[in-house]
């Protein structure tokens, strides 16, 4: 069989590589159109252009958005029928004969329409245009007047959902990889008629990006398009991202307060405007563009609060109130716990702020200055995760965003994959429909909730590893910075916040900052995104693996956590060392569960989220002492198990491997520091204390080979100096003794509770031989 061969190896150079070409054009997909595109072809003219093309693939994906909301709208006022079960629930017709609308009540007045202002607004003009378009809208209207209402409210309310998807597909269209922005350029001089053509031509042709396709056929959009009013902030959100990039400040910031007036969440992107801003210090570009914004968003919410304050109050009380609602992993540990969680808003509140202010910090200490798309998404998915609530209608965000940040079909898919399973699944929760009989636990919708998560995780983990490698960033082919920036677009950091930055100081010119290529690439054996994935993956394994025996058994996720030695930790947590049997432990971790009930978290759930936590950093940690290889090992060990529910294996080993990274930097008082908090969790310490002295002493085994004959020369003084360090662990070992002898009164006590509880007892070397 005769292989393939490509064009250059056959001497044929009339198309081009086959590297370049597309995939359907490597596949022969393109033959019916007359073969690849050759080498020196120019991709110009309307068959090249995807205008056309993805205003139609927007139609085609409406018009199915349309339909499949069809088995939904109702007939008569006495059908009843549950929308969840036929996926086509909507919010729209619903509020409209649920709340008054139809019977022309106010708006405003209503308290059960809580929703934004320009929401609001959007509800009023549309009513008004279906009572002036001959239905009957007032108090008079009979059941039947009222449905009908509804469905011609929903027709009107689809034309203006499109118009805010149409602007979406076109925001990203002009926006997206490969796109020319049309912004201001300074002038340049044709010194010759052939370079003035090439100008003139160059002005009048546009390219834009076929990545405009991720949004046009986005299966998000089919599944939520038509929920709520969402779409239309979002359209506001991607046109005032078109409006910074072509440098238009002020228009921008009226299109953000818009936006931020429909959906609090669109508000990621005015944050990531003026993280990197201050970054660059373009201070006055930045208050032409928060003026209007802010601006816009006191007139929206004034308007509101002056006509109703009881309802705008309760619309703010509502997304920052107690109430859990879908699609939160707060939900999965409220109805695993059987109890409510006290102050969710504010811990959600609060872990979100914590999220972003890291972000903050990470994009100011990274060597180039990020894309705004790319800070954006992730402080999105930031919130995404930490939030008390995920309405379906939410994940309308990410599609501009993950079409702008990252560009890449493969990472894509995961994310859509994971939404829209949770757009299927979560209507079936709301059904009745994916909980056993019987059972107490919807653990279909809990594993729901958790593939969604990770699909996120996954997609900002890529957006972030782009950020610190930016020679990865497919946008930034070519030597390009940021081509939605704007005023950020080749801009040169400011001196404060740049300072803060670990790249070299080149950015005191005006010149392109640009990625060497001659960059060293990353091998399989030293990638931290492999890593990262790896620990991702073997998460939500193993959580997928606790979902299923929950269903199985019918447990709660207390229950199904809270067994073996970690119900001697809960104890301790909860009633201090009672029981002299369960001195056995060590305090550290049961402190760290006793803290967590301080803000209504059960001990079960606390040493969850420490150990999850802690695998994390333990697996850098190794990563950082011995590279890829070990640590993905690690993950994948079958004990690997203990590191997910509240053992102090994952506590121990993260401050143990920290310890001994920072001993082998030479940061000796931090490895002693972490040395002391491994004390605090297991007995283990003890040898973890003698293994840092002897490196010490000797060193880590990585210093250059001595010339034979030559001798050792040991700096006494820095060897003691060392040593002097591990005083902190070894009292930490020495303070559990004092404390337990206070107790009982017996300086064995730990020795007694292990012999009597557990049978444990000292050995010597030889009794360990012959057993």
């Amino acid at each position: 069989m005769t292989q393939p061969q490509d064009s250059t190896s056959t001497g044929d150079h009339s198309v081009a590589p086959a590297w370049h070409r597309s995939l359907p054009s490597r596949w022969g997909l393109d033959a019916w159109l007359g073969g690849p595109v050759g080498r020196h072809a120019h991709p110009r003219g309307e068959f090249f252009d995807p205008a056309r093309w993805a205003i139609g693939a927007a139609i085609l994906t409406w018009v199915l958005t349309i339909l499949r909301h069809q088995p939904c709208a109702h007939t008569g006022a006495s059908g009843q029928f549950n929308r969840y079960q036929r996926l086509c629930y909507s919010d729209i017709p619903v509020i409209f004969t649920s709340s008054g609308m139809g019977r022309g009540g106010a708006l405003l007045a209503e308290r059960s329409v809580r929703q934004s202002p320009i929401t609001v607004a959007i509800m009023a003009v549309n009513r008004w245009l279906v009572g002036h378009l001959g239905w009957v809208v007032g108090p008079t209207a009979t059941d039947q007047q009222v449905t009908q209402a509804a469905n011609a409210y929903w027709a009107l309310s689809s034309v203006l959902l499109f118009l805010g998807f149409l602007a979406t597909v076109v925001g990203v269209m002009l926006l997206g990889r490969g796109s020319d922005i049309p912004s201001p350029r300074p002038a340049t001089s044709a010194t010759t008629p052939t370079a003035a053509v090439v100008t003139e031509v160059a002005a009048r042709t546009r390219r834009r990006s076929w990545d405009v396709f991720l949004v046009a056929c986005s299966p998000l959009v089919l599944a939520a398009g038509m929920v709520d009013f969402t779409l239309v902030p979002v359209g506001f959100m991607t046109l005032s991202l078109l409006a910074w990039a072509t440098r238009r400040p002020t228009l921008a910031g009226v299109l953000a307060g818009l936006a931020v007036s429909g959906s609090l969440q669109t508000a990621v992107v005015v944050l990531a405007v003026v993280v990197l801003c201050l970054r660059a210090g373009k201070l006055a570009s930045l208050g032409r563009y928060l003026g209007p914004a802010a601006g816009v968003l006191v007139i929206c919410h004034g308007v509101a609060a002056a006509l109703s304050p009881a309802t705008w109050k309760a619309t703010l009380a509502a997304t920052f109130g107690p109430q859990v609602g879908l699609g939160s992993l707060w939900l999965i540990f409220q109805d695993a716990t059987k109890d409510s969680i006290a102050h969710v808003g504010v811990l959600s509140s609060v872990l979100a702020a914590a999220g972003l202010l890291w972000l903050t910090w990470f994009v100011w200490r990274l060597p180039r200055r990020p894309r705004v798309a790319q800070v954006a998404l992730v402080a999105l998915i930031i919130i995404f995760v930490a939030y008390k609530s995920y309405s379906p209608q939410y994940s309308l965000l990410l599609v501009p965003l993950a079409a702008l940040a990252c560009p890449d079909w493969r990472n894509w898919g995961v994310l859509m994959t994971g939404e829209v399973f949770y757009q299927f699944v979560v209507w079936g929760h709301l059904a009745g429909a994916t909980k056993p009989a019987g059972s107490t636990v919807d653990a279909v919708y809990w594993g729901a909730i958790i593939v969604r998560v990770a699909a996120q995780v996954w997609f900002a983990w890529t957006v972030v590893d782009e950020m610190r490698r930016p020679w990865n960033d497919s946008v930034r082919a070519g030597y390009g910075d940021d081509p939605t920036g704007g005023v950020l677009d080749y801009a040169p950091d400011a001196p404060v916040i740049g300072a803060l930055s670990t790249a070299e100081a080149s950015s005191t010119t005006l010149e392109r900052s640009t990625v060497s290529p001659t960059v060293k690439p990353v091998t399989p054996a030293d990638d931290p995104v492999l890593v990262r994935r790896t620990w991702i993956g073997t998460r939500i394994l193993l959580g997928l693996t606790l979902v299923l025996v929950m269903a199985a058994k019918d447990l709660s996720f207390v229950q199904a956590t809270g067994n073996w030695d970690v119900k001697h930790f809960v104890n301790i947590a909860r009633h201090g060392y009672a029981d002299p049997l369960e001195m056995a432990f060590f305090p550290g971790l049961p402190a760290i569960m006793h803290a967590g009930s301080w803000i209504g978290l059960p001990p079960e759930v606390t040493g969850v989220i420490v150990a999850l936590v802690c695998s994390g950093l333990a697996t850098t940690a190794l990563y950082r002492i011995g590279g890829a290889v070990p640590a993905m090992l690690w993950l994948i060990a079958p004990t690997a198990a203990f590191t997910t529910i509240g053992y102090t294996e994952a506590p121990f080993v993260a401050a143990a491997f920290w310890a001994w990274e920072r001993a082998r930097s030479n940061r000796w008082w931090q490895a002693a520091a972490l040395a002391a908090v491994a004390c605090t969790m297991r007995v283990s310490g003890l040898f973890l204390v003698g293994a840092l002295a002897v490196m010490a002493v000797v060193g880590d085994g990585e210093k250059p080979a001595r010339r034979r004959g030559s001798k050792r020369r040991i700096d006494v003084e820095q060897v003691c100096s060392r040593l002097a360090t591990l005083i902190i662990p070894a009292a930490v070992l020495v303070c559990y003794v004092i404390f337990l002898h206070e107790l009982t009164g017996s300086w064995t006590a730990w020795h007694q509770a292990q012999e009597k509880g557990w049978g444990r007892g000292f050995t010597t070397p030889l009794q360990t031989l012959h057993n």
